[in-house]
């Protein structure tokens, strides 16, 4: 079964979207944190057992916001235009009936989740 995520996700060697109270760990990410890119991955758990990983599969270029604004601020928050990832996915056994399904993301500075999909994968594609 193919399992995917979409959204936006960040890699590992970019700096966190920040805020004002975050300010002081981010310097201190700076100074610590290596700056490399490291493989964007998500270690994914079935009933607490380890199956497999979700590699990318969809990368796009996108407009991300790099600061967080206070809500009484109506101006738009500074962005810049990156690439990220906008899918995770890959192909596993998955057993019927019901089961908790865990990922753990990994490399991923950060990001927005939007959706999950788990569905049989069919033998052709059309474009």
């Amino acid at each position: 079964m193919r399992v995917a995520v979409e959204g936006v996700f960040r890699y590992s060697d970019r700096r966190p979207r920040s805020q004002p109270s975050w300010e002081e760990i981010l310097a201190l990410r700076d100074r610590i944190v290596p700056h490399t890119r490291q493989p964007m991955e998500m270690e994914v758990r079935l009933d607490g057992r380890a199956i497999g990983k979700l590699a990318p599969a969809l990368t796009a270029r996108r407009e991300i916001p790099v600061e967080t604004l206070p809500a009484y601020i109506k101006e738009k928050p500074k962005s810049v235009e990156e690439e990220v990832v906008v899918e995770l996915a890959d192909e596993f056994d998955l057993p019927s009936g019901n089961h908790t399904l865990l990922l753990i993301p990994r490399h991923v500075v950060d990001g927005q989740l939007v959706r999950l999909r788990a569905g049989v994968t069919l033998g052709f594609r059309i474009d």
